[in-house]
């Protein structure tokens, strides 16, 4: 096997599981699957809020505000454990 074909089988879906839980490991299935999980994920209609919650949102005056104290610790530069940190929660 030439290296080129080799790092193509390394770097390919061979496996997965479908929304069941069963696994799926025949190449054409597999891509189906695939095709499926991103059409699924990609649908316009789940993306888009109503109006009405769109209006609902953006009207409430309730949405709080940071303080004087916690404005001022979000100002300068951040360094990765603040990042990790933030990343975890």
């Amino acid at each position: 096997m030439n290296l080129e074909s080799h790092k193509k089988a390394k770097s390919s879906v061979r496996k997965d599981f479908n929304k069941e839980g069963t696994l799926i490991t025949d190449p054409k299935n597999v891509m189906y699957e695939i095709e499926k999980f991103y059409t699924d994920l990609y649908k316009d209609d789940s993306l888009t809020p109503s109006i009405d919650s769109l209006n609902s949102f953006l009207e409430n005056p309730e949405i709080p505000r940071l303080t004087a104290d916690d404005a001022q610790i979000c100002e300068g530069k951040y360094i990765k454990l603040e990042a990790n940190i933030a990343h975890k929660c």
